[in-house]
């Protein structure tokens, strides 16, 4: 063909010459469009998609998630669907627990949650750490934090009386159950439960970020039990800080026996008195697509009492009725350069 039209030009010029110049006209704007520059985005809409599970707050923060395209529209949704091709990880960290607590206190400012409120209280994931993947750590035995740092934080602000309230967890795996169920009778028999508080000073954070984490931080745990010396952080764990706290085994009594369920396609079938006042599930819809995060939402509502709250730091797909609306999204900017912004998102049943 390069000998039968000796022209530069690729197709245009083997199009035209056969076709006529409307022909080549035409496939160097399609060339231009869909050859080259819709390929350079598509591989930049993959790279990110690549990158994301490793990179969230990086690739979150891209300048192709902010232009006003399609194409970053789908990045920005994604992040909130980040794990939904890879297996469920158990670990968790004290982030999400300020997350919370910060979401608390302006649900209170805002008049959404009252003193003496919260009665029954569900944890989707609680989660057991053994190795934490953001800094390595593995010099602790496993455990779970957040069930303990929700009480704290309710105990903390009158919302709900440390003698009545009860706290469920909801969790798929058997490590998570078998645990809590085996901290539960260890209450019982009054054996306090410790934990260790490690976090990574390593992080991006603003120093305003850091000094209102590290407050709350150094008092976690206060409502709920006594510092204790912690376990020594090895040489190796550079940038991680920790405390220890031993909790009251009359706190860990107020965990009710731990649930084997998917909130995805289960729900527990609840009489008007045990509806629950909170749900709470962080870390834990971004390992669904769309689809299952519809069906998590409104299994979710299902258990809540009139009026109750479903938090999530994962922003739900609302397209499918579930009787909950939006009340509040609880916004905090952890870090300027790069913008890492984490939002616990506040859903009321009408």
């Amino acid at each position: 063909m390069r000998g039968f039209a000796p022209k530069w030009g690729g197709e245009y010029n083997y199009l035209s010459h056969a076709f006529g110049p409307l022909a080549g006209f035409l496939s160097g704007w399609v060339s231009l469009i869909a050859g080259f520059s819709g390929a350079v985005a598509a591989n930049a809409v993959a790279l990110m998609g690549y990158l994301g599970p490793y990179l969230p707050e990086q690739v979150s923060a891209s300048p192709l998630a902010t232009i006003p395209l399609g194409i970053s529209r789908i990045s920005i949704s994604r992040r909130f669907q980040l794990f939904q091709d890879r297996g469920i990880s158990l670990d968790t960290n004290l982030w999400p627990d300020y997350q919370l607590d910060v979401a608390f206190r302006e649900m209170v400012s805002k008049g959404l949650l009252k003193p003496g409120s919260v009665r029954r209280v569900a944890i989707i994931g609680p989660g057991l750490d053994f190795v934490n993947k953001e800094s390595g750590n593995d010099f602790y035995p496993p455990q779970t934090i957040q069930p303990f740092a929700v009480l704290d934080s309710l105990f903390w602000l009158g919302l709900a009386d440390p003698a009545a309230v009860e706290l469920f967890t909801f969790d798929i795996s058997a490590s998570v159950n078998a645990h809590i169920e085996r901290i539960r009778k260890n209450a019982l028999q009054g054996t306090p439960y410790i934990v260790q508080l490690p976090w990574n000073t390593q992080r991006p954070m603003s120093d305003e970020y850091r000094q209102a984490f590290v407050a709350y931080w150094e008092k976690l745990g206060h409502n709920i039990g006594a510092p204790v010396p912690a376990i020594p952080v090895p040489a190796a764990a550079t940038g991680t800080l920790t405390r220890a706290v031993k909790i009251r085994a009359q706190v860990v009594q107020r965990i009710d026996r731990p649930i084997d369920m998917n909130i995805v396609y289960q729900r527990l079938t609840l009489t008007p008195e045990q509806a629950f006042d909170l749900v709470i599930g962080t870390n834990i819809f971004l390992y669904y697509g769309n689809f299952e995060q519809e069906l998590a939402r409104a299994n979710a509502a299902a258990m809540l009492r009139p009026g109750g709250f479903l938090l999530s730091n994962d922003k739900l797909p609302d397209t499918v009725a579930s009787g909950l609306k939006d009340v509040l999204d609880a916004t905090i900017t952890s870090s300027v350069n790069p913008l890492i912004t984490d939002t616990i998102f506040c859903y009321q049943v009408k």
